[in-house]
């Protein structure tokens, strides 16, 4: 389960405690002013003065926790600010070696003093990127090209990830990922080693399909929405078989 975070909403609340904290603040001005306006009759009248006393403690005491809270809450919302820039940075520099170059056109001459900024790569061309890599593939006429088709896919976001996540070994599980989706017989084996008992056993009773089960699987493996979302949709799309289910420890599928 993913909690999302929208940091305007974080500064919102933020902008709110502020108000709150000024107005406890006001508040216990305008108890202390009232209190100086008393005669000193009044004041020992029912312990008036101790009771305004510890209002006003109160009153700043809450201040000062709503000025925290605001404080934390304006620091939240711009580190997960830098978070998805750097995310963002990160995926894009991943997928531009998988960015179709597009055709050259001629670029205008900037006026004199009139300096060229390039613009980083475009979310949408990230967006581009994914797609043009996960492509449909064609089984029926060439299945051995298809295949290698199908392998190299899954080694190119294999590639990605270890990109995005510093580590390697993805390159490995999305070919053996690969297998199951060819296959649903010889690929088991890797599936049972990432997934918890639970969904296994949903998948051996026949309450899930292949393609279902591999859904749950690349959910387990990517952690990237987008990537995620997409590679799941692709496999599922274009894997073997994937309405079959498991039809017993020999491992055959309908």
């Amino acid at each position: 389960m993913r909690i999302l975070v929208i940091p305007e909403r974080l500064d919102d609340f933020s902008r709110q405690m502020s108000q709150a904290a000024n107005e406890l603040r006001d508040l216990e001005g305008r108890l202390g002013r009232a209190l100086g306006g008393l005669d000193w009759q009044v004041r020992q009248q029912a312990n008036v003065e101790g009771q305004v006393h510890s209002a006003r403690r109160q009153a700043l005491a809450l201040a000062d926790e709503a000025g925290r809270l605001a404080r934390f809450l304006t620091e939240r919302a711009a580190a997960f600010r830098q978070a998805d820039a750097e995310g963002a940075q990160s995926l894009g520099d991943a997928v531009r070696p998988y960015i179709t170059p597009p055709t050259p056109v001629p670029v205008p001459t900037p006026a004199p003093g009139q300096e060229e900024t390039p613009a980083p790569p475009a979310f949408e061309e990230i967006i581009e990127a994914l797609d043009n890599l996960l492509k449909p593939i064609d089984w029926i006429s060439d299945s051995r090209q298809a295949s290698r088709a199908f392998n190299e896919v899954l080694k190119n976001i294999g590639r990605i990830l270890n990109a995005l996540t510093g580590q390697r070994g993805y390159v490995k599980m999305m070919t053996q990922l690969g297998d199951f989706l060819r296959d649903a017989s010889k690929g088991i084996g890797f599936l049972s080693n990432i997934l918890d008992v639970r969904d296994m056993q949903r998948y051996f009773s026949g309450q899930l399909t292949n393609a279902q089960i591999a859904e749950i699987a690349i959910k387990k493996l990517v952690s990237i929405p987008i990537l995620k979302d997409r590679l799941a949709q692709w496999a599922v799309q274009n894997m073997v078989n994937p309405e079959g289910r498991w039809r017993g420890p020999v491992g055959t599928v309908e």
